[in-house]
C-alpha cells in the first residue's frame, strides 16, 4: 500500500477472514475482517498502519514491524478501539 490514509483492506462482514503468509507494507487500514498473520505487517511510511479486526481478532504468529518514522497502530478486537 502506498503512503495514503485512504488505503483499505476491508472484510465485507466480521466473520471474513485476512490470512497473510507474505508481506503487507506502506500505510492505510486493515480493518472490519479477522487477521491471520504468518508473514510480516509492516508500516514503512509517514502516514500509520492500523491494523483494526473485527470481533475475530489479529492471530499473529509473524512479525509486526514499524520502519523508523513510521508509526502501526493496531487493537485486538473491535471492540478494543482506541
Amino acid at each position: 500500500m502506498s503512503n495514503n490514509a485512504n488505503n483499505f483492506i476491508l472484510g465485507s462482514a466480521a466473520s471474513n477472514t485476512l490470512t497473510n503468509q507474505e508481506l503487507i507494507q506502506g500505510s492505510g487500514s486493515i480493518q472490519t475482517l479477522g487477521i491471520v498473520n504468518g508473514g510480516t505487517l509492516l508500516a514503512n511510511q509517514s502516514t500509520p498502519l492500523l491494523i483494526l479486526p473485527s470481533t475475530a481478532g489479529l492471530n499473529n504468529t509473524g512479525t509486526l514491524n514499524v520502519a523508523t518514522g513510521s508509526t502501526m497502530k493496531s487493537a485486538p478486537r473491535a471492540a478494543e478501539h482506541w
